[in-house]
């Protein structure tokens, strides 16, 4: 309860305001719903086809450790569309929980730094998820695609993306979630075509916490994973802050700060 209350205590001052209460006690309530009765949202994964669901792949985004990714076009809709398909064969009961899991979170979450959720079904072969496309790549090669496009990447530049990675955060921390694995993989532009004004999205939630998760763990991305976690395997809100900063950092300079004080944060 301690770690919670912790977590709740947005002004660091030891003591919670009635909001602040009202929240935690919201999230604890919803959290042990979840441990007595199993996902907290009961999610219908109908037995269906891509194309009974009237889409088309297009071609393939990428690839990744539980699946493969794919842009498709749907009958009647002028949106794009990127299903990640997760082959049965390479699935356990746990992995179809956290993409159920995923898809409940998601499908909740409305902010235009967030990822846009929209289906889940599956086949005799694959279980998928339908989420909005991106098509601006990660921060990993941000300042490099900026430059190749012209862009000046001045301070205004940089301040509207890092002002909208924190409001994302903000967001996500609004409704009592922790993300636990912010660095530049996990942050994307939206749109690839112009990188003048882009807009910023959070991906990969597959870490994320609730600020009332009972559970311990040092995950993450070691070097942008915060001292207190580290020493304590607790997350707490204020290390996504940190993490973010070690990203920031990274951009500006190319190099993550180090313990020997070589390269200073």
């Amino acid at each position: 309860v301690a770690i919670i209350f912790e977590r709740f205590d947005f002004d660091g001052i030891g003591t919670l305001n009635k909001r602040q209460c009202t929240r935690m006690f919201r999230s604890m309530l919803k959290q042990r719903r979840k441990e007595l009765g199993g996902r907290s949202q009961e999610v219908e994964v109908s037995f269906t086809t891509v194309e009974e669901k009237g889409y088309t792949v297009d071609k393939e985004l990428g690839r990744g450790g539980q699946g493969v990714m794919y842009l498709a076009s749907k009958r009647e809709s002028s949106h794009p569309y990127c299903i990640k398909f997760f082959p049965k064969a390479d699935q356990n009961d746990d992995d179809l929980e956290d993409i159920i899991n995923e898809f409940a979170l998601m499908k909740k979450l409305k902010n235009e730094h967030v990822p846009q959720t929209y289906d889940v079904f599956q086949d005799s072969s694959f279980y998928y998820l339908v989420n909005e496309p991106y098509f601006g790549g990660d921060f990993t090669k941000l300042a490099t695609r900026a430059h190749d496009q012209g862009i000046s990447m001045s301070e205004a530049w940089w301040r509207h993306l890092f002002w909208q990675c924190l409001d994302g955060l903000r967001y996500l921390h609004s409704n009592a979630i922790m993300h636990c694995d912010v660095k530049e993989g996990n942050v994307m532009l939206a749109e690839g075509d112009s990188y003048e004004s882009p807009r910023v999205v959070l991906i990969d939630f597959g870490l994320c916490e609730s600020f009332s998760a009972t559970t311990n763990g040092a995950s993450g991305t070691p070097g942008y994973i915060p001292p207190e976690t580290w020493e304590t395997e607790w997350w707490y809100p204020r290390g996504d802050v940190f993490s973010m900063g070690i990203m920031f950092f990274q951009l500006m300079v190319g190099q993550v700060p180090t313990d020997d004080n070589s390269v200073m944060g």
